[in-house]
């Protein structure tokens, strides 16, 4: 196994962890946030209950050889999306306090936030390159297999 990857998934483990853990520890905090950064009210309250275990459950997929390389391709989606949000933010002149953490640590989205973002982005890259676990390709060769990762992309979306 790959020191490079083991060491990738156990950072993206831990952030993904603390991210939910905060987020879980204030949930009237996250919501703010989550329709601060332009949510409608409708989505923010499923948004703000079901992020926190999708954070978790792809920490967990991480820790597991088997999953891992998948547990990459959801941590990759979780951080495009938390990427389109920020910047769908900023070009609409808002800078929302980013709460990613919870209470943990709490900033105005800006430059900052969004290089973090890339930088896990692309560690999150290293786990889908170099993890264990079945290939890509061989995986979505099944049927099966296809129908699960579009059920992990709706989970992740």
């Amino acid at each position: 196994m790959s020191s490079v990857a083991l060491i990738a998934r156990a950072l993206l483990a831990v952030v993904f962890v603390t991210a939910a853990a905060g987020k879980l520890a204030d949930p009237p905090s996250f919501r703010r946030t989550v329709t601060e950064f332009g949510t409608p009210d409708a989505v923010a309250g499923t948004v703000t209950a079901l992020l926190p275990f999708a954070e978790l459950a792809t920490a967990a997929a991480l820790l597991l050889g088997a999953s891992a390389r998948w547990a990459g391709v959801a941590a990759a989606a979780l951080l495009v999306v938390f990427l389109a949000g920020m910047l769908n933010a900023l070009a609409h002149g808002r800078t929302p306090e980013c709460n990613c953490f919870g209470q943990l640590t709490s900033s105005r989205i800006g430059w900052p936030t969004l290089a973090r973002n890339v930088v896990l982005l692309a560690i999150a890259a290293v786990v889908v390159w170099k993890a264990p676990g079945s290939s890509l390709t061989a995986w979505t060769g099944s049927l099966a297999a296809a129908n699960l990762l579009a059920g992990l992309a709706v989970v992740a979306c």
